[in-house]
């Protein structure tokens, strides 16, 4: 019988290692992931307009290869094309791509197919559609869709605030011959469209397109790309390409390898302990015959050595198994975003430094704990007492009393410390638990809730470049008495910071800025730190912008707009609307503040806008249609694009959850293992107990006692420590996400809990409680 705890053994070393190097793999892979994706689409960095590039397209791209700094290069254009019955607009929340001039080696932006093929150069009618959007339509590959296509007309009149009715280009069917990945889906963007040199040669007369050369920039020039130029193309519009790095989507893929560290952590402690105590008990069976051998002439060395030669084959065994285990299962344990990302999530990726690692880390920690089980199985064991504090007198109930001393303050020989080291384990392990679910719930609520990433909650009537809408919405709103916030608001791309550190990504250069007069109310505007300007010399910044900049809240920075200078006091760090601006990027002052760099605001080339909030009572739909029919078009928060960083935090959601998983499984083992050593210690007490009159009911009830102890001291120390840890834990991710940080306490799952605890408490209660009815009192004291 004895194999069978060889195997034992073997198969939890095997467990352990194959579960550190899984999750270990995955967390390499993890932070990897969109480097190697970005370089298996060949993705692009910047795209050029300029009048060089609205040449043929070889020429075009010709003349960009020739810049210093270019890496690659490639003609592509933007294409205003939409499924037909939507309402997603190219540019902003879509974007329909295709190539210009014939596909080679250096092809960029090229789409990973996951499912399917790539589009046929030459067809017409074939489109490949992005996995989040295909998935958003409902639709696969086989099926057929109709594109509805939009002019210039038509999207000039749309961005100005007009009504443009239906859109007015071609009308195409097409057939969905694959579903692609690209780094473009890990953005703000909703959805991308693939279609065909064909397809631009057909109906780009017809619709507006916004042709391009998309390039792959070295260092220095991506610096000068994202300030908006490029040295050698003087005049050159360089806007950031969809495809290009993300710092969002790299700190959600960071966040999952800091995880999967984390679990491979808690796996290689728990197995090492749980391999540690199975090879101990193996160990003193091996030498059980001790004394005889002792007596035979047996040297405390030969019996150590003895104890080695047994156990370290099964340990050898079970660590190579757990090696390639480890390897093959590795991409299991790709999780969320990054199973998204991977442009390969089902490959085995072989790294060779991290199992050579692994290898010597599982056969350090082999050899000692083989060394320290032998060491303890070849000496003589002296048993230790510690007396029982008598913190809690004995009375009725007897069980409960009992219980509570077994779990508390019970002997170090009778299991005491056992169930004091569980209680500690089991603590630990709700701090961990609460403050995981507190991270989850804390993710859940960003993606729900508007005012925590810069959307506000206002509903907005978007003027463009035109002012007659702003002018029109405007005093007809002042006028309502149903409206509780009121804003007039203009984006401007006409100031700049004066004198900005060398540390600034922007240099001077220009600033997004957002300048409101409010009318009525509270603007409602997602402040990260500080507070909103009020006064003409305020201005509230970004956390990005503040980063670039080196400046902080309560210090001073100088503007430069239309020829003119001023000093602001920075009173605040807020967030901006994702779309005409990053969410965590530009400058917020008042109508009044923008006067004294531009003349007058209103008057100058910006975007106009209208923010207003309907009171409460009121019926926001019916509304909303009143302005709809004056020919006011309304938009929602429901419209609104949401920031990559928060959609890819919302990828890693659930990935919290798998830990407290994880860690209460750990919880719950640690507890069974308390009960189990506590009766098989005490069964010369409870025959006593028993023999004094105890019912077996009653002796059973002691252990059901000393579960719910530990229980219950672990759950009232580790959910108010769990919450505060879940905040220390959130805020540092939420800061790095640049987002107004507001930690939710789980109440609902922490109510779940306690829930799974008492329930699994008493299953757990149940084995030890069947060993102590079946137990015999006569039996159990003849044997003592």
């Amino acid at each position: 019988m004895r194999w069978r705890s060889h195997v034992v053994v073997a198969g939890l070393a095997a467990a352990a290692v194959a579960a550190t190097v899984a999750t270990l793999t995955a967390s390499a892979r993890s932070e990897t992931a969109f480097h190697r994706l970005r370089a298996a689409t060949h993705a692009s960095d910047a795209i050029l307009f300029d009048p060089t590039t609205q040449r043929p397209p070889a020429e075009a791209v010709a003349a960009v290869d020739a810049i210093a700094g270019v890496k690659d290069a490639g003609a592509e254009a933007e294409l205003f094309v939409r499924p037909a019955g939507t309402d997603y607009f190219p540019d902003y929340n879509l974007y329909p791509v295709a190539p210009l001039g014939p596909q080679s080696a250096h092809a960029m932006d090229v789409a990973l197919i996951t499912k399917g093929r790539p589009v046929d150069a030459g067809r017409v009618d074939e489109i490949a559609v992005s996995e989040k959007l295909a998935a958003d339509l409902g639709v696969g590959v086989g099926d057929r869709i109709t594109l509805e296509s939009m002019t210039a007309k038509w999207v000039d009149a749309a961005n100005n605030g007009g009504d443009p009715g239906r859109p007015d280009g071609p009308r195409v069917r097409v057939e969905v011959v694959g579903l692609t990945r690209t780094p473009a889906d890990f953005g703000r963007l909703k959805g991308l469209l693939y279609l065909s040199r064909a397809f631009v040669e057909r109906y780009g007369g017809q619709l507006n397109v916004h042709a391009g050369v998309a390039a792959r920039l070295s260092e220095e020039a991506l610096r000068q790309a994202r300030r908006g130029t490029l040295s050698g193309l003087a005049g050159a519009e360089v806007d950031p390409s969809p495809f290009g790095d993300d710092a969002a989507t790299d700190d959600g893929l960071g966040t999952i390898a800091t995880a999967l560290r984390l679990v491979a952590a808690a796996v290689a402690l728990a197995g090492a302990i749980a391999t540690a105590l199975a090879l101990l008990r193996l160990s003193l069976l091996a030498l059980r015959d001790r004394a005889t051998l002792v007596a035979l002439g047996w040297t405390k060395t030969q019996l150590m050595s003895a104890a080695v030669v047994v156990s370290a084959p099964w340990m050898a065994m079970g660590i190579a198994v757990g090696l390639l285990a480890g390897v093959f299962t590795s991409p299991l344990a790709l999780v969320g975003l990054a199973r998204r990302v991977d442009p390969t999530p089902r490959s085995v990726v072989l790294d060779t430094g991290l199992v050579l690692g692994a290898l010597a880390g599982s056969i350090v920690v082999g050899l000692i704990t083989i060394a320290l089980a032998a060491q303890r199985a070849a000496s003589p064991q002296a048993e230790r007492a510690r007396p029982a504090v008598r913190a809690l007198p004995l009375r009725r109930p007897l069980a409960l009393v009992l219980g509570v001393r077994y779990a508390l303050f019970g002997e170090t020989a009778r299991g005491g410390r056992t169930s004091r080291g569980a209680l500690a384990v089991v603590a630990a392990g709700v701090v961990g638990v609460v403050a995981a679910l507190s991270v989850s719930a804390s993710i859940a609520r960003l993606q729900t809730d508007p005012s925590l990433t810069g959307q506000g909650t206002s509903r907005v009537i978007d003027s463009g470049k035109s002012m007659d809408v702003y002018d029109r919405a405007l005093p007809l709103l002042e006028k309502d008495d149903r409206v509780a916030m009121l804003a007039g608001i203009q984006v401007s791309f006409s100031i700049s910071a004066v004198g900005a550190g060398s540390q600034s990504a922007v240099g001077a250069g220009d600033l997004t800025a957002l300048a409101y007069d409010i009318r009525r109310g509270e603007l409602g505007a997602s402040v990260v730190r500080g507070r909103i300007a009020h006064q003409p010399d305020e201005v509230a910044l970004g956390p990005a912008t503040l980063d670039h900049l080196g400046k902080d809240v309560g210090d001073r920075i100088e503007l430069r707009g239309t020829g003119r200078t001023a000093e602001f006091h920075i009173v605040g760090s807020v967030l901006f609307p994702e779309g005409d601006f990053a969410h965590d990027d530009g400058v917020a002052l008042t109508a009044s503040g923008a006067d004294r760099l531009l003349g007058n605001v209103h008057d100058t080339d910006a975007l106009y806008q209208v923010a207003f909030r309907w009171a409460r009572g009121v019926d926001a739909h019916a509304a909303d249609q009143e302005l709809s029919a004056a020919g006011l078009q309304v938009l929602t928060n429901e419209d609104a694009l949401k920031p990559a960083a928060v959609n890819n935090l919302g990828d890693v959601e659930v990935l919290p959850r798998y830990l407290a998983a994880f860690v209460g499984l750990l919880c719950l083992v640690t507890l069974g293992h308390a009960l189990v050593v506590s009766v098989r210690l005490r069964t010369r007490e409870l025959g006593t107990l028993r023999t004094l009159g105890m019912t077996p009911r009653a002796s059973g009830a002691i252990f059901g006692a000393h579960a719910l102890t530990i229980v219950g001291v672990a759950v009232a120390v580790g959910v108010p420590v769990g919450l505060r840890a879940g905040e220390r834990v959130w805020t540092p991710i939420a800061n790095r996400a640049h987002v107004v940080v507001r930690t939710v306490a789980p109440w609902s799952w922490i109510e779940v809990l306690l829930f799974v605890a008492v329930a699994t408490t008493g299953v757990l209660t149940a084995v030890p409680a069947w060993r102590v009815l079946r137990l015999r009192p006569a039996d159990t004291l003849r044997a003592e």
